[in-house]
């Protein structure tokens, strides 16, 4: 195992870490949550995470974990491009805003697991914080996943056509975050989030096609 290859565990890595962060979004979020919470009201998202059971509790580690697997595979994706070549500038201005995302997610899902574990806390103001820095980061994100797709449509060695699609899909990502922090209402964050929990899973698809593709090359 300490004897593999870069190209073979960027591979591993997108094909495991998107579809491991999406499935726990949706678990957690989509079916374990409660869906009878207002989903604007903090101090209510503050208390159903605190009250959930610890294996609920402990699966909001591993959805950070799957991006940061993302981003080290995107990172052996840029190593492949050579300096000149289609794709390089593209791809070296969206790695680092989804790199941003991906710290964002981290400081994000740490706050909302120690949201009611403050001293004289009700939570409230972090999960509201946690829930701002979510929304701003995703938007910075969605915009770095849609240059790193435009810059992967232009390799050979990648769908072309799949990489369009996920451009398409995350610059609607991108105004749906905007949507999300400007109409700050339930019913638009109900409908956000359930697009957004759809994104996801199409980059899942796209993430582990590139890495299998990493893989057979490796």
């Amino acid at each position: 195992m300490g004897n593999i290859s870069e190209l073979k565990l960027g591979g591993i890595c997108l094909a495991v870490g998107p579809a491991m962060a999406t499935a726990l979004f949706i678990i957690f979020f989509l079916i374990l949550g409660d869906s009878n919470i207002d989903i604007t009201d903090f101090s209510a998202i503050s208390s159903d995470i605190s009250s959930a059971p610890v294996i609920e509790q402990l699966l909001l580690f591993l959805p950070p974990i799957g991006l940061i697997m993302a981003y080290y595979g995107m990172t052996v994706i840029q190593g492949t491009i050579g300096k000149g070549e289609n794709g390089e500038a593209l791809f070296k201005l969206g790695l680092p805003m989804f790199a941003i995302n991906v710290i964002a997610t981290v400081i994000a899902f740490g706050g909302l697991w120690q949201a009611q574990s403050w001293v004289g806390s009700s939570g409230t103001n972090i999960a509201a914080i946690a829930q701002g820095i979510s929304l701003y980061s995703g938007l910075i994100g969605a915009i770095g996943i849609v240059l790193i797709a435009l810059a992967i449509s232009t390799r050979d060695e990648f769908n072309s056509l799949f990489a369009y699609v996920i451009a398409i899909v995350f610059i609607i990502v991108a105004v749906l975050n905007i949507i999300g922090m400007t109409n700050f209402t339930e019913d638009t964050l109900v409908v956000v989030n359930s697009l957004l929990g759809i994104s996801y899973i199409i980059i899942s698809l796209w993430s582990i096609t590139i890495g299998l593709n990493m893989l057979k090359r490796a």
